[in-house]
């Protein structure tokens, strides 16, 4: 999978944050809803690497080999923050709250001036993991955002954050992909993986839910339980 491409069922809403981001009108906190599995993550990638792509390309799409996409492949491109609540030492699970801590490091991050003059990303996935303090924090960036910074928060509940937040972000909406395009990608992407029409009604019609639960052998658990 081009971690540099939207996937096929996104290509309208690529299309147009790229029309916007060509006339200068590109919101700097885009609010990115939807159930699991659409393809949220991936998106908010590629836009990424699109933001932090050197060459400028026409369509939006990174070219992959520039400074900056040689680095964002690498995962060390030092204008792009990741932001997700750790993995607890003791449970080894991942914490439910993005800490107030790790959320003033980004910010004061973003406060910095840009490597090569370049944007600066943030992504935060998932956004609900904010807790009061982290929201209040992360509003003030909002309402006075550092030059070329974009904020991209990921949720799946995005009604569960503060109407504050969600008031003062671009908010877009990832659907579920129509059955025969969902298909043809998991056919394409994930050839081992069944992919007919029970099988995706059982990941709530989300290809990327579906190839994660069959990869990790939790679609054939869930099977086994309904079954008994």
């Amino acid at each position: 999978m081009n971690r540099r491409q939207p996937l096929p069922w996104l290509d309208r809403l690529w299309t147009t944050l790229q029309a916007s981001r060509r006339d200068g009108r590109l919101s700097h906190a885009l609010l990115l809803g939807g159930p699991a599995g659409v393809g949220k993550r991936h998106f908010a990638g590629a836009l990424a690497a699109s933001l932090l792509c050197e060459a400028l390309p026409q369509n939006g799409i990174a070219c992959g080999s520039c400074r900056g996409c040689v680095q964002f492949a690498a995962g060390s491109h030092p204008n792009l923050h990741w932001l997700q609540p750790e993995v607890d030492d003791k449970s080894g699970r991942e914490k439910r709250d993005i800490s107030v801590e790790q959320l003033r490091n980004l910010l004061e991050k973003l406060q910095l001036s840009s490597h090569y003059g370049g944007a600066k990303v943030a992504v935060l996935a998932p956004a609900d993991a904010l807790n009061a303090s982290g929201v209040n924090g992360l509003l003030k960036t909002i309402e006075e955002p550092p030059p070329a910074t974009y904020l991209m928060l990921i949720s799946e509940r995005p009604m569960a954050l503060a109407a504050t937040l969600r008031s003062r972000c671009l908010r877009l909406q990832f659907p579920v992909p129509p059955e025969t395009q969902a298909r043809a990608w998991l056919a394409t992407e994930c050839p081992g993986i069944e992919a007919g029409p029970d099988a995706l009604r059982e990941a709530f019609g989300a290809p990327l839910q579906l190839a994660r639960w069959a990869q990790s052998g939790a679609l054939e658990r869930n099977r086994k339980w309904r079954d008994e």
